[in-house]
């Protein structure tokens, strides 16, 4: 594989804001749980395809941000000054460290930051790399542009670069007023990202505290089996969801203006147009807005059907129990190292270097999941917080999905949506090869939460992209909590027909707050990753064969999200066709019977 340029990846990062149990007790003793980091001396293997990095072995050091964008502005400088092609690279070369340190920090503050929110130092770093960060993308710009306006910019492509240089040759789209309020912007993201269930603190009938505290003392006081303390609990919860809305309400309205002023400032009609071009995204947003409206006369009347008629009563009667857990990784060691190549040998690298944080919930803990890349060891992290119960192993296996296209691919990635294919195909792909490993009645509840999870995926996720789509082209003056809450009902409408929706604080999750236009991608995936799952049908170990193939890319070819579809033989999301054939294959999965087959056939408008 190609090693694409560190510079690459560092600008891509900047442009994006983006940084980023049981009855089988036998699996316990046979597969080795995840090792203690801090006893990680040497490799159990030694057939890696790459070097060894161990996490524990990368130390933060706060970097001077400023220093390294003076530095890359500098080098920029000289070659727009006409240093000859061997002296600019060589210049190049020399700031590549100041670049990965300020990458790998980055990460390292965040990673540090969500797993203790409240800890003074990592908030103060998680604060001081966003804040710093539009200073840095700025400097990049700046270096990119002077390559592209050189005389030897097709040498700087070709021998350093590797892809086209052209978007640049008329100049970046920073300036002071664009720091100016992307500095705004993140100072907003970190205020809202302070806000979270484990740190919020409210009053209920003279008891101040988090909502941990609260019912840690009712349950002293009443007993955690009583009627008081489940009533209490309801209260609680109720109380804690209003007061997390009264502070995100106000931070997002603020947010959404101040990127209004940054699309303004940038000539663009509005935010959306800057997202699509950071993001990668190589469809219009009126591709995206046309999937969105068919999603009410396709996959919302299939998800009513199965609700009611499979997954109400399924779930409420047959859902485990007890917690799963403990053995949980070790389930999926066993999965992944019975598929082999680099499904096994990721994951068994993952073990071994200690690359991955994956803990129970507590408080200033972040309460979900992501994968990051640490630009200093050259290797994907992932992280985790558990939710102890059998859903854990679709949550692992998501993020798994994005540690080994990381792994394969060197953390480069040509679009999102094939970013979040990786993620989302290995889930469906691994509930379908967990018989065997699980006892019979978890992997039929799996699979059954599996379909409704790929239809949620497709209508929530829906929602709030079409809501992000309705309040980024809001001008500044109409951004107020009555065109938000219209926005609100309009999306409701788009997706189900009506609208069951009328608040914007029922939108306010962290994706749509700090990574707008992020929740499209699972949509266009989601439907992707379905239609690699149903190919199985076709032929047993074509599905895993496809998805290989697609996370094993040409890092020459830089084929877009729907280029490398049309590559394998998939079809594009966008093909209202397709996404109808998807979803009856959806409703036959769970009934035994075709849904639009028996509404007037998959060819019906």
């Amino acid at each position: 594989m190609k090693k694409t340029a560190c510079l690459i990846i560092a600008l891509c990062i900047a442009l994006s804001s983006v940084s980023l149990l049981s009855s089988c007790t036998e699996a316990k003793d046979t597969f080795p749980s995840f090792p203690d980091k801090n006893e990680i001396t040497k490799p159990r293997k030694d057939f890696y395809s790459r070097p060894l990095a161990y996490f524990s072995d990368v130390q933060y050091n706060r970097p001077d941000v400023e220093a390294v964008a003076k530095s890359i502005k500098d080098v920029a400088a000289q070659i727009q000054g006409g240093a000859l092609f061997q002296d600019g690279l060589a210049l190049i070369k020399s700031v590549e460290g100041g670049c990965n340190d300020v990458n790998t920090m980055h990460t390292l503050a965040e990673i540090n930051y969500m797993r203790n929110s409240i800890d003074e130092f990592w908030s103060a770093e998680y604060d001081y790399m966003s804040a710093s960060y539009p200073t840095f993308s700025k400097a990049l710009e700046d270096l990119f542009v002077a390559c592209a306006q050189s005389d030897d910019r097709e040498r700087y492509e070709d021998e350093y670069f590797g892809y086209s240089l052209l978007e640049y040759i008329d100049g970046g789209v920073y300036n002071e007023r664009i720091i100016s309020l992307m500095q705004t912007e993140a100072s907003l993201e970190a205020r809202y990202m302070e806000i979270s269930e484990s740190t919020v603190t409210f009053n209920y009938k003279g008891i101040t505290g988090t909502i941990d505290v609260i019912l840690e003392e009712i349950a002293q006081t009443y007993g955690i089996e009583t009627r008081e303390y489940a009533t209490a609990e309801e209260e609680c919860y109720a109380l804690l969801y209003n007061t997390l809305m009264e502070s995100r309400r106000p931070i997002f309205l603020e947010l959404v203006k101040t990127r209004r002023l940054i699309a303004d400032e940038m000539g663009l009609d509005s935010y959306t147009d800057y997202a699509y071009s950071a993001m990668a995204y190589d469809y219009t947003r009126e591709d995206m807005l046309s999937l969105l409206s068919s999603m009410k006369d396709t996959v919302y009347p299939v998800y009513l059907t199965l609700y009611v008629r499979a997954f109400r009563s399924y779930f409420y009667n047959k859902a485990p129990k007890e917690s799963r857990y403990p053995i949980t990784v070790n389930n999926l060691y066993k999965l992944y190292g019975e598929l082999g190549g680099s499904t096994a040998e990721a994951y068994s690298y993952m073990l071994d270097c200690g690359l991955y944080d994956i803990g129970t919930a507590d408080t200033g803990r972040y309460g979900g999941a992501f994968c990051a890349y640490i630009e200093d060891i050259d290797a994907p992290f992932l992280f985790m917080t558990v939710s102890d119960n059998i859903t854990d192993y679709l949550t692992l296996s998501h993020e798994y999905g994005h540690f080994l296209d990381c792994y394969i691919n060197g953390g480069t990635n040509p679009s999102l949506d094939l970013s979040e294919v990786s993620s989302q195909t290995m889930e469906l792909l691994t509930v379908q090869k967990l018989s065997g490993i699980l006892p019979k009645e978890d992997v039929r509840f799996l699979e059954y939460y599996q379909m409704y999870s790929s239809l949620d995926v497709l209508l929530t996720q829906g929602l709030f992209s079409a809501f992000e789509h309705l309040v980024y082209e809001l001008e500044y003056d109409e951004i107020n909590e009555k065109n938000l809450n219209n926005a609100v009902m309009k999306a409701s409408e788009m997706i189900f027909g009506k609208a069951f929706y009328n608040d914007f604080g029922d939108m306010l999750i962290q994706h749509t707050v700090v990574y707008p236009h992020y929740v499209q991608s699972y949509c266009t995936s989601q439907i992707t990753s379905l239609e690699i799952f149903f190919k199985e049908n076709e032929k047993r170990g074509l599905a895993m064969d496809i998805y290989i193939d697609l996370l094993t890319r040409d890092s020459d070819s830089y084929l877009t999200f729907q280029e490398e579809l049309a590559a394998l033989g998939l079809s594009s999301p966008f093909d209202k066709k397709t996404l109808k054939q998807i979803i009856d294959s959806v409703h036959y999965e769970i009934l035994g019977s075709h849904y639009f087959k028996e509404m007037g056939g998959l060819d019906a408008a």
